[in-house]
């Protein structure tokens, strides 16, 4: 559900909407996920998914009330076993109630249907690195450039695991340096602008 929830610069970006991006903060260890503007909310994926199998879907907008209704979902899933929407549609409720490796299960199996949606593998890699598998995040990130090479949170996501999560500073130098080349002018959600942040990185000082 993509709510727009305010990020602070930090390890890890999850899911956003169409036009978010999501960034993380400095002291915690928020992440997001997919978004087209950049560093703006941090929130899931979000994506119009064409005839069963197809590119991630974004959980709409949160709300006050009840919460996704994860059984019935599964029970769906379960159901359709061969359509990725429906997995996808799972793995986002398991996502929105902070249970990554129920999330990573539901997406695998998704992308084991339709494997080239750069959202739902950014959205994966925000659960490998909640699940404390940083390497995994990674590897899902650049998977997701690979689908999808413009695909912006991905690149910035997989900076803050290298830099926050692995201790990779110039792999993550290296990250966001890729993400300029796409958007020159990328921002994280308090504002910062991410060339910034790799000046900060090449002169030897800490974010």
């Amino acid at each position: 559900m993509s709510r727009k929830t305010k990020v602070r610069l930090d390890p890890v970006v999850r899911r956003s909407t169409a036009v978010l991006l999501a960034a993380a903060t400095f002291c915690g260890g928020l992440f997001i996920g997919f978004n087209v503007s950049f560093f703006m909310n941090a929130e899931r994926q979000t994506v119009t998914l064409a005839p069963p199998q197809n590119q991630p879907a974004i959980a709409p907008q949160a709300s006050a009330g009840p919460g996704p209704d994860v059984q019935g979902l599964l029970a769906a899933a379960e159901a359709n076993p061969s359509d990725a929407h429906a997995w996808i549609d799972l793995g986002n409720a398991y996502f929105d109630t902070d249970k990554p490796k129920e999330a990573i299960t539901a997406y695998e199996r998704a992308l084991s249907l339709s494997p080239d949606h750069a959202d739902v593998w950014t959205d994966l890699g925000v659960m490998y690195r909640r699940d404390h598998q940083p390497q995994k995040a990674v590897d899902s990130f650049n998977r997701a450039i690979i689908a999808q090479p413009s695909h912006e949170t991905a690149r910035f996501n997989k900076g803050i695991v290298l830099y926050f999560d692995l201790k990779d500073t110039a792999g993550a130098i290296a990250a966001w340096e890729d993400l300029l080349s796409v958007n020159p002018n990328a921002t994280a959600p308090d504002g910062t602008p991410v060339r910034g942040m790799v000046e900060k990185l090449k002169a030897g000082k800490p974010l």
